[in-house]
């Protein structure tokens, strides 16, 4: 069929008609994620899945549309699994490790979930890499992913408090950053 040029590639052909076109895809292939220069850092998110329904991928519908007006998103890439809609991100997106890789060599930090190659990912001029532990201690899956990486992992995000003490005593920065409503600071402001 016809072809379109992203604006990766510049007007080579590389888009089947209709993506090339898509708001927040560049092509089949790829997203351009070249974004201006700005004041904060460009930030890139890796996720091994991007699913229509699930946790991570809940968490990235409602954080990345928020963020991309606050923030200097480059975009969202989803190395293994997807088929969630991505213009439901708000910011460009694309899927595999060639994506990936384009994405974190056009990032100052990444936001990675679920990946079990960052070596193959970050690129030798790395990014800061900030990996997602998105569950509780006894997730011994997340837990040897993480552990088995530490060298290319910067900081550590756990959404369990104890995993973050844990974590923070491997070497790296571990921050508890709660995936839900606090209840300690969530009042009810009337008589509901």
């Amino acid at each position: 069929g016809q072809m379109y040029g992203c604006n990766l590639h510049k007007g080579k052909k590389c888009a089947p008609v209709g993506i090339a076109k898509d708001p927040f895809l560049s092509c089949s292939t790829c997203a351009d994620f070249s974004v201006d220069d700005s004041l904060f850092p460009r930030v890139g998110f890796i996720s091994a899945a991007f699913m229509p329904v699930g946790g991570t991928e809940t968490f990235h519908r409602s954080l990345l549309p928020m963020l991309k007006d606050l923030r200097n998103v480059v975009g969202f890439v989803a190395t293994a699994f997807h088929g969630g809609d991505g213009r439901s991100l708000g910011v460009p997106y694309a899927t595999g490790i060639d994506s990936a890789k384009q994405l974190a060599a056009n990032s100052d930090v990444v936001v990675v979930w679920g990946i079990d190659n960052l070596q193959k990912i970050i690129p030798a001029r790395r990014p800061k890499v900030i990996a997602v532990h998105h569950s509780d201690i006894s997730n011994e899956w997340s837990n040897n992913l993480i552990l088995s990486q530490l060298d290319v992992i910067d900081e550590i995000v756990c959404v369990n408090e104890q995993t973050a003490g844990m974590f923070g005593s491997c070497g790296k920065p571990a921050r508890y950053i709660p995936n839900a409503l606090d209840p300690e600071r969530i009042r009810p402001s009337g008589k509901q």
